[in-house]
């Protein structure tokens, strides 16, 4: 293992880039053996020679019966210890993976507790790392340098000081510490890919082959610094392909070599912060810049849909879906359920609508005192001065997938505006007989359409 401070178990590397940090550190306690310990390891530390201030923050999904002593066994380590801890309590959308679902409400939890210039402190150890290689393997996925040591995590950053340690140290200091923690029952349910590969494939390859766990770890090192050398080359290569407005121009992009377009287009998902396709589907993406420029191909993924829009490439969330009529008189206030966001939303990643109004800058507006009500498109749509919806959603460019939940504001004489889209450069327009010179101008935008650093 490499040299190592705090009672052995930090690596020197570690205890130098916490002693660097000159923000808040964020210990991610879970309430299991390994975050236990990175807590005490990293609170002793504090005491003896860092003077940023400690934090514990907990996510407590609700989804195990134990879960209540999880969080239990965080107040009393926390309590024990002097450390402050925040519980962050989410909901885990149906569908899909758990495990997947899980982690994703986890780290939206976690960014949305960021401070700026704060370090969020993981405790994925050396056996995860082999087995993050090893699943993506089997998955018939390219082989990365798995799981970043360190990154950006919204205003602040993630780091993973216990990567390089093995499990069995990290257990040896929890019986020499004589801590509490709480074995996760879900751990060993093999019927998952990585308790399989935990319980059963590692152990023979530990057994059959000297060193081995350490020697994969070094692979997986090895990988991840010639993944850094592709990803200079491919934010070099984003910069040229990147338009204004943040998506790819697909035109710019053909242009790179093709052996590099996969790394431009990882290179874009991590300055948006969105989760890594797959081998299989980035191939689809690629596929997608050759696709007819009338096409309109969706390449999905987790919470990412890849869509072609004007000759640009771009990466947005998943539609909403129809909204449920709100009513409202144009000049007034706008109605709470289409202008903010609620707070469990936040967490889960569901999209919903953000409906403002503002005074029209230039051209015309909506007249104030109009009564009528905010919905989604209905068959046979028309303005109230006759003209088809559709042929209004052609002309002005709004985006085909957006057409079918995008809030109207409508009277029963018909439509009476479009919201712009900001996001899509898309002006209002409002029905002849409602405008007006300097009126009311509508704007809609949601979460993730598109998505933006």
């Amino acid at each position: 293992m490499a040299d190592s401070d705090s009672r052995g178990v930090l690596p020197t590397t570690s205890v130098q880039r916490l002693r660097a940090h000159l923000g808040r550190l964020v210990i991610g306690l879970s309430g299991g053996m390994d975050s236990v310990v990175l807590l005490d390891a990293v609170q002793s530390l504090t005491l003896s020679q860092l003077q940023p201030q400690l934090h514990a923050v907990h996510v407590n999904h609700h989804l195990q019966p134990v879960a209540g002593e999880f969080e239990q066994v965080c107040r009393d380590v926390t309590q024990r210890l002097g450390v402050q801890l925040t519980v962050l309590n989410v909901s885990v959308p149906e569908g899909g993976s758990l495990e997947e679902s899980a982690r994703r409400a986890r780290y939206e939890a976690f960014a949305t507790f960021m401070e700026e210039d704060d370090l969020l402190l993981l405790a994925h150890h050396r056996e995860d790392q082999v087995e993050t290689l090893l699943l993506s393997i089997l998955r018939g996925q390219h082989p990365t340098g798995g799981m970043p040591h360190d990154r950006p995590l919204q205003v602040g950053q993630l780091f993973r000081p216990l990567l390089p340690v093995a499990h069995s140290v990290l257990f040896d200091y929890a019986i020499e510490r004589e801590l509490r923690w709480v074995d996760d029952p879900s751990n060993d349910d093999t019927s998952l890919d990585r308790n399989y590969i935990r319980h059963n494939i590692l152990p023979n390859l530990a057994n059959r082959f000297e060193n081995a766990i350490a020697r994969m770890f070094a692979v997986t090192e090895r990988l991840a610094q010639r993944e850094r050398l592709l990803r200079s080359y491919a934010s070099r290569d984003l910069e040229t392909v990147r338009v204004a407005q943040g998506y790819l121009d697909i035109e710019a992009l053909l242009g790179v070599p093709e052996i590099h377009r996969g790394e431009v287009i990882r290179s874009y998902l991590d300055a948006l912060g969105l989760p890594q396709p797959g081998e299989r589907v980035l191939s689809e993406v690629l596929r997608v810049l050759s696709a007819r420029p009338d096409a309109e191909p969706e390449i999905r993924w987790q919470n990412v849909v890849c869509r072609r829009y004007r000759g640009n490439l771009m990466m947005t969330s998943p539609d909403p879906g129809p909204i449920e009529a709100v009513s409202w008189v144009s000049g007034e206030p706008m109605p709470r359920e289409i202008s903010v966001l609620n707070d469990d939303d936040s967490l889960t990643g569901k999209a919903d609508f953000l409906v403002g109004r503002e005074r029209a800058q230039d051209g015309h507006g909506l007249r104030d005192g109009l009564a009528g009500e905010f919905r989604s498109r209905r068959p046979g749509d028309r303005f109230a001065d006759g003209r088809r919806l559709k042929d209004v959603f052609v002309e002005v460019g709004v985006p085909h997938w957006v057409r079918g939940f995008v809030p109207l504001f409508c009277a029963d004489a018909g439509i009476l505006a479009i919201p712009a889209l900001p996001a899509y450069g898309t002006p209002m327009v409002v029905a002849r007989g409602a405008e007006v010179d300097s009126g009311g101008q509508l704007r809609v935008s949601w979460p993730g359409q598109p998505y933006s650093d």
